[in-house]
């Protein structure tokens, strides 16, 4: 009876006990006179005064914050690594709480590098994954995952408690508990680093940014306003990552009185940042890096979890309206490249590619017979690549897109007229060009690997 009680938080929690225990003892009597109503009785009075306790005024149940202690939450429903504990006060050691779903692919990603913390911190840490979803379908994903097969985390499944006392919206969602069950910190995934684990267990003041998913980011406040910790890189034109701000967000403002532009860009990691700059006219796969250390400026897959933290950045420029692209371009990508040390530059240069041709024109027919457009580029297994009357440079972006992260060459058409088209593309791997060459030919099309200068994004020491 007292685990349940816990659930409510701890104010009045005492007293109410009290105040209960009298109930119950004065019922027990009831019942040895063989008052057989009486253990009915006193759960009607316990729900009662749980729901007293779990809702305010309003009806909501208590968010907790930063500072707040948790109740001794009881702990069920658990898959994964086998626990012996009954209540979170029993852990006897810092937790993170990490919120999870299996929709969520951040959450997924986040799973291996929470067991290798876990591994590493087995004595002084304990990891929790808390989730809504039932404990058929968390086994389910467990056993079908690939990424997650050789984890051993202990999964809270269908909580209902934890989601109702921590108030959040996005996920991955972390909240640091110490074993005493105070909330030390409540942040995003990025900053579960060993620095940070190492401060923790260490009983230090973290000072890290609170995760707030309710607070409204408006760019109108102006970048600097969101600057923390002394994230500041230039006059406020440029800065680092900002919590709880968008990702890859983007656009321009003008001025009361139109007389100036502002062109901002938010939380952009190095690459995607200059392909934004150019409105997305470029590619991955056309930009060439001559640096000694790439690590500033592309993520691996070895990079630490905080690598978005240390090479997130956010830029401003105030401009005249009229401004020509090419200076806006140069300006911007001169203010990046020297606030990292950098040249960015666009160049010309001889580079392997390949060029769509057209090599028959008694093949299936091309041109698009009208209708709505639309396309699939992500079809369901078996079925084909569709375009519907869109253009044949919406397919070849799609090329580029997907063969980039792989070092694809870049894919370019320079002599066919880029007109609506219908195709239907059978393409398994869309990484072997040999097989898209194969589904292309019924329409009389290839890719023929040629050499060409191409307008390149070259960066350099």
């Amino acid at each position: 009876m007292k685990n349940q009680l816990c659930l409510t938080g701890r104010s009045r929690l005492i007293s109410f006990y009290k105040i209960l225990t009298s109930f119950v003892d004065s019922y027990r009597a009831c019942r040895r006179a063989k008052w057989y109503y009486c253990e009915n009785f006193q759960r009607l009075i316990l729900c009662f005064l749980l729901l007293g306790f779990c809702y305010s005024t309003k009806g909501q149940i208590r968010t907790f914050k930063v500072g707040d202690r948790l109740p001794d939450i009881s702990i069920s429903h658990t898959l994964g690594h086998e626990i012996n504990e009954e209540n979170l006060s029993d852990i006897n050691k810092p937790i993170i709480l990490d919120f999870f779903a299996t929709t969520c692919s951040s959450c997924i990603a986040m799973l291996p590098h929470l067991d290798s913390m876990q591994r590493k911190y087995r004595d002084s840490l304990k990891v929790f994954v808390i989730t809504r979803e039932s404990e058929k379908r968390i086994k389910e994903f467990l056993k079908s995952n690939s990424k997650v097969k050789n984890i051993d985390l202990t999964f809270i499944v269908e909580d209902s408690i934890l989601n109702q006392l921590i108030k959040y919206r996005t996920i991955p969602h972390e909240i640091w508990i110490s074993k005493e069950l105070e909330i030390k910190a409540i942040t995003s995934s990025m900053y579960v680093s060993a620095f940070n684990i190492d401060s923790f267990i260490a009983g230090k003041n973290m000072n890290l940014p609170v995760k707030d998913d309710y607070v409204t980011f408006d760019i109108n406040a102006g970048i600097d306003n969101y600057v923390l910790n002394g994230r500041l890189y230039g006059k406020s034109i440029f800065t680092g990552f900002i919590d709880n701000a968008p990702i890859n967000y983007s656009g321009v403002r003008y001025s009361k009185d139109s007389l100036l532009k502002e062109e901002f860009y938010v939380n952009f990691e190095p690459l995607p940042f200059l392909l934004a700059v150019l409105h997305r006219r470029f590619h991955p796969n056309r930009i060439i890096l001559n640096v000694q250390d790439s690590s500033r400026i592309l993520k691996t897959k070895n990079e630490k979890i905080d690598w978005p933290l240390l090479n997130t950045y956010c830029y401003s420029a105030t401009f005249p309206p009229d401004i020509s692209d090419s200076v806006r371009v140069a300006r911007i990508f001169l203010d990046f490249g020297s606030h990292l040390g950098l040249s960015v530059r666009i160049q010309k240069r001889k580079v392997a590619c390949y060029e769509l041709v057209q090599i028959r024109k008694d093949m299936l027919p091309l041109k698009s017979k009208g209708g709505k457009a639309e396309s699939n580029f992500y079809p369901d297994s078996g079925q084909p690549i569709k375009i519907r009357n869109r253009p044949l440079s919406v397919l070849v972006d799609f090329f580029n897109i997907r063969g980039a992260n792989r070092r694809v060459s870049p894919i370019i058409v320079s002599h066919l007229k880029d007109r609506n088209i219908d195709i239907d593309l059978n393409i398994k791997n869309i990484l072997d060009i040999k097989e898209i060459n194969q589904a292309l030919y019924l329409y009389g099309l290839c890719l023929r690997k040629t050499q060409m200068e191409l307008d390149m994004i070259v960066v350099s020491d």
